[in-house]
């Protein structure tokens, strides 16, 4: 097997793994969803609003 098809073979199962975690754990709405997030992005964005809430009184 060369470099390419390693490479390639190792994003499909990425994706498939990916997609499987979705359907078994998806992500919920609103504000459930915003609090019970994984999403490195959306937590990151839960600290800011949090110590812009924090700083501003």
């Amino acid at each position: 097997m060369s470099i390419a098809n390693a490479g390639e073979a190792y994003e499909a199962a990425e994706e498939a793994a990916g997609e499987r975690v979705a359907r078994h754990w998806p992500e919920g709405h609103g504000l459930r969803g915003w609090i019970t997030t994984v999403d490195h992005k959306r937590i990151g964005r839960r600290y800011m609003v949090t110590a812009r809430c924090a700083f501003s009184g």
